[in-house]
Parts: structure tokens; C-alpha cells; sequence
């Protein structure tokens, strides 16, 4: 992992008890705002999801909320 891919994983997996919405996890992972702050967020997920290979899918889209991470996977 990238260490950007790993501090979100790390942000996930701490919080996993609630989901964080894209702005929350851009200012505690990139701590700044910027116009792109929402595909910088979904860019690293997908990145994620993908090198977790199955375990990808515990990284939960929850719907109007934001994301989270469940150790239950799908």
C-alpha cells in the first residue's frame, strides 16, 4: 500500500463503528480542502478496495452517509 492508501485504511479501520463522510476523510488524510477533494477521496478508495483483493469489500459505501470499514465483508 501507499502510505496515503494505508493512513485511509488505518482512518477506516479506527472509526469503523461510524461512517466518515469524503470530507472528514480528506481533512484528517490530506488536511486541507481543495476542488478535488472528492475524487482524491474516491480515487484512494478504489485503489484500496482493489490491493485488498477480496477484503476490499469490508471498505462499505453507506449510502448518504459516507464509508466505513466492516470486518464482516460481504
Amino acid at each position: 500500500l501507499s502510505p496515503k492508501e494505508f493512513d485511509l485504511l488505518s482512518l477506516l479501520y479506527s472509526n469503523r463503528q461510524r461512517p466518515l463522510n469524503d470530507r472528514e476523510i480528506f481533512e484528517q488524510i490530506w488536511g486541507a480542502q481543495c476542488n478535488s477533494m472528492r475524487s482524491t477521496v474516491y480515487t484512494h478508495l478504489n485503489q484500496l478496495r482493489k490491493k485488498l483483493g477480496k477484503h476490499g469489500s469490508k471498505i462499505r459505501t453507506v449510502p448518504g452517509r459516507g464509508f466505513r470499514f466492516d470486518e464482516r465483508g460481504r
